[in-house]
């Protein structure tokens, strides 16, 4: 597979905030959606395995959260050697996530079928759901960790079923496994009030993400 189609493998980027997890991953839908009035937004540099291929691929996202059932994304790429590349996606929740059952959520990407990495232009729909599987007592920490499941199928793009999941084991440390048109990434991120720091690993290339917490 050419090395600019694994740009949408930045799943790596899972956003994992305070209290619990925030955001989305790039391309890879989850259930994490931002809530109403609030702005997430990240810078991953990618650092890939080129020449031959391209060396870096610096991405811009940004996640809105327009009412507590509707979220839309903005995805910019810039794959070095390559071509710069944006897209929108849209999330629509249609079950909120409740003690007892998973949040239902649909949406698409590419809505408004912009040529996306590997000249990719298809509208990709999708349903997925999410659940915090164990919840801590108190803060989570490593003996008690908060674990949340996501598992979702898609058209098109997606590629079919996906889904992985993401642990809190201290109040600012978790991590996350993903597996995204059959290829895991790994991650780990640290955050603060307003802010998160990942790294994280993906089909033999590292990557580091930068994300900022905002409300409007």
């Amino acid at each position: 597979m050419p090395k600019t189609m694994l740009v949408v493998a930045l799943i790596l980027a899972v956003a994992m905030a305070v209290p619990a997890f925030a955001g989305d991953c790039v391309d890879m839908p989850t259930g994490n959606m931002v809530s109403a009035k609030h702005i997430e937004l990240n810078y991953i540099y990618w650092d890939l395995d080129g020449p031959p291929g391209p060396e870096n691929a610096s991405i811009v996202e940004g996640f809105v959260g327009v009412t507590d059932w509707l979220e839309l994304d903005g995805i910019y790429a810039d794959v070095q050697g390559d071509d710069t590349y944006f897209k929108l996606n849209a999330y629509a929740k249609l079950m909120p996530e409740t003690a007892e059952l998973p949040s239902l959520i649909v949406g698409a990407t590419n809505v408004t079928r912009e040529d996306w990495v590997g000249g990719d232009d298809r509208v990709s729909p999708f349903i997925l759901g999410a659940y915090n599987i164990h919840v801590p007592e108190g803060a989570p920490r490593l003996n008690d960790p908060l674990v949340r499941v996501h598992a979702a199928w898609g058209a098109a793009y997606h590629d079919g079923v996906f889904g992985g999941f993401q642990a809190k084991v201290h109040p600012n440390l978790g991590f996350a496994i993903y597996n995204y048109q059959q290829e895991p990434s790994y991650m780990v991120t640290g955050n603060g009030d307003n802010f998160e720091l990942t790294v994280g690993y993906k089909n033999g290339s590292a990557f580091y993400r930068g994300g900022l917490f905002l409300n409007w």
